[in-house]
């Protein structure tokens, strides 16, 4: 018996009765499987039988280093597959020495929920589809790929036969194989769509077993791909773009579904499992984003459905089970990398019990962080769901944001820009929303919460009509209502506070909005999940009133619970960051503002961000803190194709994002204002690289950085002399690249939207005319200093093409919204008057003194507007 596998195979049981134990446990991350073996007196046949056992939590990232012992619990035994005879592998959950269950111990809550009378009644089935991906341990890429390349596309793999279709079937029979020796209720396996993918299915399995016998057989696998060699990866999406990403599909049915009128009961959890989608795609797995994307069979992560036989919905039911009238469905949203035992704990909760515990409980994830809710509508406008994706401010909208008067950017809307009749014919959605009020009322009654829904509906469509009179008593019925149906303190309350607060703060009532908002405060408490969102929200006003202390105070605390809750990386506490360095700069607190900033483009150039925009031919309307999808036609056929936007999913890391550019951007611009140009010159450098590889040449947000360039160059020309002048015709350079971009899209948005200029796209013109006219007249004092009337016909010319593009382009009326772009206008106006009246450029031939008072007189017009406005000069 030399052979090291003669040994490994050695039967103990003919020699003796003692036998190995393999106890397993979930380490640190949720995911990664630890064991370690002990010796027994003899077999056993029963988790009871066994000793509880520890180990040094310190070592897996579950306990710290100075009381490090966590205990582990047998929950659960099986046949060991590697050691055969009457050895085992043993499923344990985690505690405290004081019999605490550890954070990640997710089995303690589930086994709860299983023994609920009322859950161990209907004896829950889960059949669980593991999905899973075979990579090459010295490359991490997927195994059968060349080594830095692709194969052929998807379509030949899917339960595929041949060396050049199914790579790892031997490691995928081995732990079929092992699986069913060990006990586990395998029930098959398959290639998948991609490949290097596989799939094993386990159950059908009752309650808790489920959870069990996925981790065990998790383990198994990790075991055989351990002895070949080769990695499993349970990534959601192990390889960005057009390939099939890696899921857990769970099939489920109850005692009651699986009778005769089981689908009724189908059918009434399946609307369950839909009113708590934000829940459950917080705890079915990290990293689902990059999966749900709506492509590669599966719904879009932010929005839920169901259908017969469909596999781009949430959830599908079977065709057998339509007929038959009873069976199970399958939940396609979790991703490979789930936690079984929350998840099939979930389902059974949310269908049986109605009710769900927040996912911080349950699991990780923390995709969405504040409250969900369907919107229901009756009669023509039926069927449109509302899932609350954005914060408060609608800081996910690419709209232009609104510069108060403190310096503070707020986004008013995803509609602010919206006039009347843009969003298609509004008198006849208000129609059918006045309808499905008046339905409402009649089905559920006057004081139904039903009816508060449709009062809020209709209040948030009188707010896009700028219906301001209308909307707020609606909004105020909600409430009560509310009040009356739940009670002051519940959290539907607050989240039609919520609205009402954003209501106040899109009209800058700045109180009312203030009053709101601490109400809400109240109602939730400082355990509630959304409180964080509720502070920022309070910050943010009282920022807007000038309150920067109070306003720091409120958005730090908002940071500070994101960062516990392990949110810290989260593009909401990255906005959240932003607005904190904002307050820092409108304070004169410069340094720190740099600091923040740093901050926030460290998480960003590491940063994942799935951006997902909406698909004909569902139409999407953003109301403040929600997106209704109205996917009838009759209703869609009421707006224009201008308010329609294709769905791109893009997985953007790094320096491939805009959000990464854009917070690089900020920072370089504080640097600037430090005086640290050339840290500032080469981010800005690095931001037009980026943009230019992401972005068309031509596009206004490479105008802008151009500018942005143009000036910390023209900034360090203090430094120079006659013998480097050569700085300036750069600067100049990049000047006049950013007018022609710029000046061409002002020329193209005047004759595609009329009057309905780009606020972006006049202040870039107009800025980048006046830095060059700044820039001829540096040139002038380097170069002849020496001359007696140094007058610079380029720097006027420059200045009256900034007045020429505002009278040609800018609309008057549109620059109540946007005083900025009046500010610009103003500011060339006060430069070419300087330029014109200096003692030494003045004469009959160049300017008349009636000119230079029209000019003047000009200043003094723009000033009172601006002044009538509230506005000020950017």
């Amino acid at each position: 018996m030399s052979l090291l596998s003669d040994l490994i195979n050695l039967n103990l049981s003919d020699d003796t009765q003692k036998i190995i134990a393999e106890y397993i446990w979930i380490g640190g991350s949720g995911m990664d499987m630890r064991s370690k073996a002990r010796t027994l007196p003899g077999p056993v046949t029963s988790p009871a039988e066994l000793p509880k056992w520890n180990y040094d939590g310190s070592s897996t990232g579950q306990a710290p280093g100075e009381d490090s012992e966590v205990i582990i619990y047998p929950q659960a035994i099986f046949k060991d597959p590697f050691r055969r005879g009457n050895n085992i592998l043993v499923m344990c959950d985690a505690y405290t020495p004081a019999g605490e269950p550890i954070p990640t111990n997710k089995r303690h809550a589930a086994a709860k929920v299983f023994s609920h009378p009322d859950v161990a009644a209907e004896e829950t089935w889960y059949g669980i589809e593991q999905e899973y991906t075979l990579l090459q341990k010295e490359v991490n890429w997927p195994l059968g790929w060349p080594i830095g390349g692709f194969p052929g596309p998807q379509g030949p793999y899917y339960c595929g036969t041949g060396a050049d279709k199914a790579f790892g079937r031997d490691i995928v029979d081995a732990h079929y194989k092992a699986c069913i020796y060990a006990g586990i209720n395998i029930s098959g396996i398959n290639g998948e769509v991609m490949p290097g993918q596989w799939e094993f299915q386990v159950g059908p399995s009752v309650g808790i077993s489920a959870g069990d016998e996925v981790w065990v057989a998790r383990y198994i696998l990790e075991r055989i791909a351990e002895i070949a060699g080769v990695v499993v990866s349970f990534d959601p999406k192990p390889i960005p773009g057009d390939w099939n990403g890696a899921g857990a599909h769970t099939n489920y049915s109850t005692k009651s579904m699986r009778e005769d009128g089981g689908y009724a009961i189908i059918l009434k959890a399946i609307e369950k499992l839909g009113l708590k989608h934000k829940e459950h795609i917080a705890a079915y797995g990290e990293g689902n984003e990059r999966r749900l994307t709506g492509k590669h069979e599966t719904a879009n992560i932010n929005t839920f459905k169901w259908g017969v036989a469909n596999r781009g919905a949430s959830v599908r039911v079977g065709r057998d089970t339509e007929k038959a009238g009873k069976g199970y469905f399958e939940d396609r949203r979790p991703a490979s990398n789930m936690d079984p035992y929350v998840v099939t704990s979930m389902i059974a909760e949310t269908t049986i019990i109605g009710q769900c515990r927040f996912s911080s409980e349950l699991g990780s994830g923390g995709y969405f962080s504040d409250s969900f809710r369907w919107i229901f509508l009756f009669g023509p406008a039926a069927v449109i769901l509302g899932v609350n994706v954005s914060p408060a401010l609608a800081e996910e909208v690419s709209t232009p944001a609104t510069t108060g008067s403190d310096g503070v950017d707020v986004e008013i809307s995803g509609l602010r820009k919206i006039e009347d009749g843009s969003v298609g014919k509004l008198e006849e959605a208000e129609k059918l929303f006045l309808s499905a009020l008046q339905e409402a009322k009649e089905g559920f009654g006057d004081r139904d919460p039903h009816v508060a829904s449709a009062y809020n509906n209709l209040a948030e469509l009188y707010r896009v009509k700028k219906a301001f009179d209308k909307a707020e008593p609606m909004y105020l019925e909600a409430i009560v209502i509310l009040e009356e149906s739940f009670g002051q303190e519940d959290v539907r309350v607050a989240a039609a506070l919520h609205n009402l607060g954003q209501f106040y703060l899109m009209q800058r009532k700045l109180e009312q909005a203030r009053g709101v908002y601490e109400i809400k405060r109240r109602v939730l408490g400082e355990a509630h999940p959304d409180y964080a969102d509720t502070m920022y929200h309070l910050g943010t006003v009282l920022s807007l009133q000038g309150k920067y202390k109070d306003s720091e105070a409120l958005i730090c605390d908002s940071i500070r619970i994101l960062e516990d809750g392990g949110q810290g990386e989260s593009m909401i506490c990255t906005k959240r960051m932003r607005q904190l360095a904002q307050i820092y700069i409108t304070t004169d607190r410069i340094e720190e503002a740099e600091s923040v900033l740093r901050k926030i483009l460290h998480i960003m150039e590491l940063a994942k961000k799935c951006l997902a925009e909406v698909i004909p031919p569902v139409c999407i309307i953003r109301f403040w803190s929600s997106e209704i999808f109205i996917v009838f036609p009759d209703l869609v056929a009421l707006y224009p194709y201008s308010f329609f936007s294709y769905v791109v999913t893009h997985i953007l890391q790094g320096w491939n994002s805009l959000e990464t550019v854009i917070a690089a951007e900020r920072l370089a611009l504080t640097l600037q204002s430090l005086g640290n140009l050339k840290e500032a010159q080469e981010l800005l450098k690095r931001c037009l690289d980026a943009r230019r590889a992401l972005l068309p040449e031509n596009h206004i947000q490479i105008a802008a950085n151009l500018l942005h360039l143009a000036r910390v160059k023209m900034l360090d020309s203090s430094k120079l002399n006659k013998s480097n002048v050569a700085e300036l015709d750069m600067a100049k350079d990049l000047l006049s690249k950013s007018i022609s971009v710029a000046r061409g899209n002002l020329v193209r948005s005047v004759r595609e939207k009329g009057n309905k200029q780009s606020y972006g796209e006049s202040m870039t013109t107009l800025q980048s005319l006046d830095a060059l006219s700044l820039l001829e007249m540096k040139r002038l004092e380097l170069e002849d200093s020496k001359k007696q009337d140094p007058y610079n016909s380029e720097a006027e010319s420059a200045l009256r093409g900034c007045i020429s593009v505002y009278k040609e382009f800018v609309n008057e009326k549109s620059l109540s919204d946007a005083p900025g772009v009046k500010s610009e206008y103003l500011l060339c106006l006060k430069h070419l008057v300087d330029l014109l009246s200096d003692n030494r450029t003045m004469s009959k031939d160049r300017s008349s003194n009636a000119a230079l008072q029209e000019l003047k007189d000009e200043i003094k017009r723009v000033e009172v507007e601006l002044w009538k406005k509230g506005g000020r000069r950017s």
